[in-house]
């Protein structure tokens, strides 16, 4: 039995352009992740790659398809197991060395999961699944985020092979003519199907639909389409129009960078947009090789173009470990000469992977002339990379109880020993508290990142437990959890409104609460805050909080029980409102739901938003200068920008409605603190961490008259 090389001979015609395009594609991508603000669509590289993966497997199916074997689905997978698992294991397995030795434990949980979901192929749909935002700066990136792209192709490489094998079977009895018409509408029909639904859902849930395979399949099928007419293309007049097809080369190339450009995070992608890349890709390729002058300036042949291209696949596995690990090594943030370092180790160890792993696996004997060997080698390799995962997962989850507990003990002996420089009481208090904004022992960063509280009502997935509070999560909702907590037979009632910055709050609320013997009900629903809205993601989501709003603010003026009413809410930033609306407008908008509730009989108390942070994970951000006092401060005026709460309670002008304003627990007269008494204040960009907030209750209690 003869070996099936690797790359088909005919290729020849398009190889430099297709080598050209990878290195294009992977430098985009490298640019992208080391300086996003100055190459803003720099993502726009993996999608090329999955035009050039559409354009070469398909024409190498159609060959072999058309060839007296026909297509042999077992001997293909084997070659792409060959080509794509030994260097994506390879830099898994370092991965997994580089979470022990060098990522901090609260983060070795979620990669490990990653790393976990890589192995298997379906990177991309956990990282939809947990609507992980691919261009956020506020979440921490895992070492292997880059590998849903991977993800992505081995489904493709899955699926399609055995749609044109059926295909092609189906139509046997008829001639290869008329077979390849058939594939060819099958592949457009497909291909239409898929970017219909990738502009549909790049609207509605664009974190979901910029890792979905179903939103990207029409880029491979794109290049699939090419590939079924390369060959007849070159072969008619347009093979032999030498400057027209450098120019449209040029105009391919040019649509790449326009988009590299011009795209951003914000775009919606990759639906319609997607098109001017991969079409200038195709473009590209359809030109072919040309030996006019306006042709060979794209330097094609030139060997650092080739070398590039040729290490693409490497160096794009290697480059965003990198990324995301220095910055924990150096213990900042990454400036101009780690990130150039950063570019060159990438080509390095790209062009070592792939002399050293990848061409001694593609052109290994044994793999070659057994197939069998290829499936089996790869099923061992991932079995130990799941199984080493699942090992670092089980000791970070120790370790994070152990600490959890620990830190558990310390805080109910602070706060029962009424210790004036623990939490928010080291700003408050007269007492001259050094090493204020140092973290204690036992507080770290890896404590704040899952500091939820005992009573917070959700898991750090955003999954709802069985215990009250309640908040409610589920998207396009009209109703709403109302869900009693405390002294559920106390004569005095005390309703919780708000978003996730009010459930923050919670807890604290229910320890005056028991302490009072008041009864709380919670009024939460997950990114609605209690009056007009302030910024959303979709039209769906400004809908639902609104139908919520109504029935909320109705329930709460109609219910007699009910006599304080706390709201707060994510307010503190600028309004982005979709009428002619004003600052003022907002306002009164507030305070006419203030007033509704007090005409009603409630004493209401509006917290003003906490500050705002530098947008970072604090967290993240502390972890990077752990050794630093007071670190990721805030200036004061930046930190209290504008919030409605304040004006719309004074707009509100009525003695039963009272603003609570927290914001001397986090700032002096120039500075607003993310470390405060020893505690980190904040468990991500903006929620308050669960031991901070109960430190916050002397302060609570004062301002509601209770002390």
């Amino acid at each position: 039995m003869k070996p099936v090389i690797d790359e088909p001979s005919r290729l020849a015609s398009f190889s430099l352009e297709i080598q050209a395009l990878r290195a294009v594609a992977v430098v985009l991508v490298v640019l992208f992740h080391l300086w996003p603000n100055r190459l803003p669509g720099g993502f726009i590289g993996v999608d090329i790659f999955f035009a050039i993966s559409g354009f070469l497997i398909t024409g190498h199916l159609l060959r072999e398809a058309t060839s007296d074997r026909g297509i042999r689905l077992g001997r293909f997978w084997a070659r792409r197991v060959r080509r794509l698992l030994p260097a994506a294991y390879l830099v898994l397995a370092a991965s997994l060395v580089a979470v022990l030795t060098i990522l901090p434990p609260r983060l070795w949980k979620e990669t490990s999961i990653q790393i976990g979901a890589s192995a298997l192929g379906i990177q991309n749909w956990t990282l939809a699944a947990s609507s992980v935002d691919y261009f956020g700066a506020t979440e921490q990136p895992s070492l292997v985020q880059h590998y849903w792209s991977l993800s992505l192709e081995e489904q493709f490489y899955l699926v399609w092979p055995i749609m044109l094998f059926a295909a092609f079977v189906l139509t046997r009895h008829i001639s290869q003519r008329h077979q390849l018409r058939v594939v060819g509408t099958v592949m457009a029909l497909v291909c239409a199907g898929s970017l219909v639904w990738s502009v549909i859902e790049s609207y509605a849930t664009p974190t979901v639909a910029y890792f979905s395979t179903f939103t990207h399949g029409w880029e491979f099928a794109l290049g699939g389409l090419l590939a079924l007419c390369a060959d007849a293309l070159m072969s008619t007049r347009w093979g032999r129009m030498e400057r027209t097809r450098g120019v449209v080369s040029w105009a391919g190339l040019a649509a790449i960078l326009y988009s590299a450009v011009f795209y951003t995070g914000h775009s919606a992608f990759p639906g319609w947009i997607a098109l001017l890349p991969i079409v200038g890709t195709l473009a590209v390729i359809g030109a072919g090789t040309s030996s006019s002058r306006i042709h060979r300036v794209l330097l094609m042949k030139s060997k650092p173009v080739q070398l590039i291209g040729d290490a693409s696949y490497s160096i794009y596995l290697w480059h965003w470990p990198m990324v995301v690990a220095l910055p924990f090594v150096s213990g900042h943030e990454l400036g101009i000469a780690p990130k150039v370092a950063i570019f060159a180790a990438s080509i390095a160890l790209g062009w070592l992977t792939k002399v050293l792993v990848e061409d001694p696996a593609r052109r290994s004997r044994v793999l070659n002339y057994r197939t069998w060997i290829n499936y089996a080698v790869a099923v061992v390799a991932a079995v130990a990379v799941v199984v080493a995962a699942t090992g670092v997962w089980s000791t970070a989850l120790a370790q994070e109880s152990a600490t959890q507990l620990a830190a558990r003990e310390l805080i109910t002996v602070a706060l029962d020993g009424g210790n004036q420089c623990f939490g928010a009481s080291a700003m408050v208090s007269s007492a001259n508290c050094a090493q204020s904004h140092t973290v204690a022992k036992g507080f770290g960063p890896d404590f704040a990142a899952d500091d939820w509280g005992s009573l917070a009502g959700v898991t750090k997935d955003g999954k709802l437990p069985d215990t009250v509070p309640c908040v409610d999560f589920s998207p396009n909702q009209a109703g709403f959890l109302d869900c009693t907590v405390s002294a559920p037979n106390a004569k005095t009632t005390l309703a919780i409104v708000g978003d996730s910055h009010a459930l923050s709050l919670t807890e604290p609320l229910v320890r005056i609460a028991e302490k009072e013997g008041w009864k709380i009900r919670t009024f939460l629903r997950n990114s609605c805050t209690p009056s007009l809205p302030m910024t959303y993601k979709t039209p769906e989501t400004k809908a639902d909080c609104n139908q919520w709003r109504k029935l909320m603010s109705g329930r709460i003026s109609d219910d007699q029980s009910i006599s304080i009413v706390v709201a707060t809410g994510f307010t503190r930033e600028e309004p982005e409102l979709d009428f002619a609306g004003s600052k003022r407008e907002l306002e009164l908008d507030h305070a006419k739901l203030w007033s509704e509730w007090a005409q009603a009989g409630k004493r209401v108390f509006v917290i003003e938003d906490v500050p705002l942070t530098s947008g970072q994970s604090v967290p993240e951000c502390v972890a990077l200068h752990i050794e630093d006092s007071d670190p990721c401060a805030v200036p004061r005026a930046a930190a209290l920008a504008y919030d409605p709460a304040a004006n719309s309670v004074r707009l509100a002008k009525s003695e039963h409605v009272s603003l609570i304003d927290l914001s001397s627990a986090f700032c002096d007269a120039r500075t607003c603190h993310s470390v405060i008494g020893g505690l980190i204040a904040y468990r991500d960009p903006h929620h308050l961490t669960a031991t901070f907030a109960l430190t916050l209750i002397p302060q609570l209690e004062s301002a509601m008259g209770l002390k």
